[in-house]
């Protein structure tokens, strides 16, 4: 159920969008529920699965394209085209199963959905050849590549663009959208949150 919290005017969109856009700000209610685990301490195998992918192979952000490259520069940062989100630094989304609910994981579930997938994408991975044990999921989950989305911290956690923020329809699409669109969006947060710290 969505909770309106400030309708956006609604303008006449043209086809090419110009400067006009319509919608409005939500309250996602979600249940969040997750099985008992240890609290999270990065394994050895995540920190080098994190710097193969984003030092090693400087993969981009999957919405937005900036690398750590680009991040590690500090001219390069400040430069919109090349940064477009303003972000700090490159992270990894848990993408198919987020680490807190490995443990909720049904081996066998996971070994006739998942694994089939990843089977067929990744024909000569041989971890995918054979069922997979449940340690063997557990290690998936953790620093596997195949579960592991390269993400600025923009696109992983800000409140208004992050993957654990944001519902799935509204989250991907931002990799596809016009320049001008999203210059509309950003000002509509900024005039947003600018509203909210004066209502206070």
């Amino acid at each position: 159920m969505s909770n309106k919290l400030k309708h956006w005017e609604h303008l006449e969109i043209s086809g090419d969008l110009k400067e006009e856009i319509h919608g409005e700000f939500d309250l996602l209610e979600e249940a969040s529920y997750f099985p008992s685990h240890v609290k999270r301490k990065k394994s050895r195998a995540y920190k080098d699965i994190h710097h193969k992918l984003v030092v090693e192979e400087d993969t981009p952000c999957y919405i937005c394209g900036v690398t750590h490259s680009v991040l590690s520069d500090s001219e390069k940062k400040q430069n919109r085209s090349l940064n477009p989100h303003v972000a700090s630094q490159i992270e990894l989304h848990h993408t198919i199963v987020e680490w807190s609910l490995a443990n909720a994981v049904d081996p066998v579930k996971f070994n006739a959905t998942i694994r089939l997938d990843l089977m067929k994408s990744n024909p000569d991975n041989p971890l995918y050849q054979s069922e997979m044990s449940q340690q063997q999921i557990l290690d998936w989950v953790d620093h596997g590549a195949d579960n592991l989305m390269v993400l600025c911290d923009v696109h992983h956690r800000h409140p208004y663009y992050g993957i654990h923020k944001v519902s799935h329809p509204k989250w991907l699409p931002q990799r596809f959208y016009t320049d001008a669109f999203i210059k509309r969006v950003e000002e509509k947060i900024a005039t947003h949150k600018a509203s909210k710290k004066i209502n206070k």
